[in-house]
């Protein structure tokens, strides 16, 4: 969970006058929240719409935001070790 963490927090630090953008980093930050807020609680969140996101994003925000590129990276290969 530290990585999503991690990843939240760089999701939190990125500044965008575009409104897509924006949109993005929102909708990634909500449900990376949700799935530390589903782990805290004790209970198993759904990982694969996640990562599914994650992948589908990453390679819209590695040239302008390569500090959320390289965790989102590292919780994308956290998640396909884990079959998903």
């Amino acid at each position: 969970m530290e990585r999503l963490e991690r990843l939240y927090a760089e999701l939190d630090r990125v500044e965008t006058s575009d409104p897509d953008e924006r949109e993005m980093c929102m909708r990634l930050k909500a449900d990376v929240r949700h799935v530390l807020d589903e782990t805290a609680g004790g209970r198993q969140p759904e990982l694969s719409a996640l990562g599914e996101r994650l992948r589908s994003t990453l390679g819209r925000v590695e040239a302008t935001y390569p500090n959320a590129a390289l965790v989102m990276g590292q919780v994308v290969d956290a998640l396909a070790i884990l079959g998903l």
